[in-house]
């Protein structure tokens, strides 16, 4: 159960789909409003030979679309970076005043956020 190697739908590098890719793309479209449900693009999903793959082009080349603008607008957008530094620089001053240990860092956000 602790080896990747024992579900292999689980993670695959880009541009190949996996479950964990599949799952968080969906859910942040449906979070940031970008659809209203995932319900076209689970039932358009098949598995073969242990691949995610879509039963037809125009569902693939929906979700290409749909992934693409999710990367672009919220993964890899200046308001993520800004996000992201913003997050580490705090970090950073909390261990450096040591309302933190970097030990803190490998808990969870709630025990981090509590100290």
């Amino acid at each position: 159960m602790l080896h990747d190697k024992n579900f292999p739908l689980k993670e695959k590098n880009l541009p190949d789909l996996c479950a964990d890719r599949i799952d968080y793309s969906l859910r942040s479209a449906m979070a940031f409003r970008e659809i209203q449900s995932a319900q076209y693009f689970i039932e358009h999903l098949s598995v073969q030979n242990d691949q995610w793959i879509f039963i037809d082009l125009d569902s693939a080349e929906k979700f290409a679309e749909l992934f693409l603008h999710i990367n672009t607008e919220y993964y890899s957008g200046i308001f993520s970076a800004v996000m992201f530094r913003t997050v580490g620089d705090y970090l950073r001053h909390a261990i450096q005043k040591k309302y933190i240990s970097k030990t803190d860092l490998y808990t969870t956000d709630k025990q981090v956020l509590q100290k």
